[in-house]
């Protein structure tokens, strides 16, 4: 190689360890980026994969396409599940096999359950902890021994068994099954 312009015998300077943390540094500084809220998300300078946590609330958003093209990123964001202290005469379904619980999975509300009511009064079954009530209210269907019921829930988190017709539900009820599609808290 001796007679090839521009050809010389000095050892690269290539040093790979430190190149390679530098380049995990400025990828991870990308990644690790927060954001004030789902509103301050860039609308232009992203890749596709890029990933920003909203700080407000600790929702990961991923760019999908370009220009800034944001979804919230699927990961199990989960709350655990918390049991539910029921109110006046609700009771656990007996044998506790399938306790009245809730949690908050990636952003929404999960309930399920049974629950019994052997005397009429009263239809507040239980109030949601603080962070796992709705933004809106909701009225969800359920199910019990006698029929379809409805599980009025508002954003003060007090949760009332009514009946289909919007009213408070009257005469015992043995079992409601607590299970509804996942709703929505931010």
């Amino acid at each position: 190689m001796a007679g090839i312009t521009g050809w010389t015998n000095t050892p690269d300077t290539f040093d790979p360890a430190p190149q390679i943390d530098a380049v995990y540094g400025h990828i991870d500084a990308k990644l690790a980026t927060p954001v004030a809220n789902a509103a301050a998300l860039p609308a232009s300078g992203n890749w596709i994969g890029r990933q920003l946590m909203a700080s407000d609330t600790g929702i990961v958003w991923v760019c999908t396409a370009l220009p800034g093209t944001w979804k919230r990123l699927a990961l199990a964001d989960d709350s655990g599940w918390t049991a539910l202290t029921l109110n006046g005469s609700w009771t656990a379904n007996g044998g506790g096999t399938n306790p009245p619980l809730a949690r908050v999975l990636n952003g929404h509300l999960e309930i399920t359950g049974l629950i019994d009511r052997a005397a009429p009064a009263g239809g507040t079954a239980f109030t949601l902890p603080v962070g796992m009530r709705p933004v809106k209210t909701a009225v969800v269907l359920a199910f019990s021994n006698s029929g379809a019921c409805g599980l009025f829930i508002p954003a003060s988190g007090v949760v009332d068994v009514i009946s289909t017709a919007g009213t408070a539900l009257t005469g015992a009820v043995t079992s409601i099954s607590l299970t509804i599609p996942p709703l929505p808290i931010l």
